[in-house]
């Protein structure tokens, strides 16, 4: 089997970020306990209960001996096997649809927080860059004012958008 360290060498994938949830989660480890206990059940519902045995040796005075052997089996027992199995192959099927509605659900939330870490990645990149460019902005503007060729006034504008982005990008 594959290890989480294996899967997370060269990034994660959707895919193995389902993966790795649906082997982690215990929720549905223990949605796949009350599948085992159901099949069990399944199995248990259909075996008889065990039978009585009993006996009887008879020692009468003359040489004669009488032996006498019963088996009792719960007749009630043999003629509700057919309704204890549906019984059991209806909770055996309630526990196959929890295992399914349990792994969807884990399924699906760890895909929309896949998506939404790759949504702020991408956001966070786009915020890099946003500053990056207002960094490189306000050096051109600060040599454009030094070079006489901008008023104070724009000088003050790119300072206020720099100053904006730093505290942006503070927040972070």
């Amino acid at each position: 089997t594959e290890t989480i360290a294996t899967l997370l060498e060269d990034g994660i994938t959707e895919e193995e970020a389902v993966r790795i949830a649906v082997l982690n989660n215990a929720r549905l480890q223990a949605v796949y306990e009350q599948f085992g206990v159901a099949r069990a059940e399944l199995v248990a519902a259909g075996l008889l209960d065990n039978p009585v045995f009993s006996g009887n040796v008879v020692f009468e005075t003359s040489s004669a001996q009488t032996w006498e052997l019963e088996i009792v089996e719960a007749l009630l027992s043999v003629l509700t096997v057919p309704l204890r199995r549906a019984i059991a192959a209806d909770g055996l099927e309630q526990a196959r649809l929890a295992i399914l509605s349990e792994s969807l659900d884990v399924a699906m939330d760890t895909r929309r927080a896949f998506l939404h870490y790759l949504a702020d990645e991408k956001a966070f990149e786009l915020l890099r860059a946003y500053l990056g460019a207002e960094e490189a902005a306000w050096e051109m503007t600060l040599k454009l004012r030094q070079a006489g060729n901008i008023p104070l006034t724009q000088l003050a504008a790119a300072q206020e958008r720099g100053g904006t982005a730093k505290m942006t990008q503070a927040q972070i």
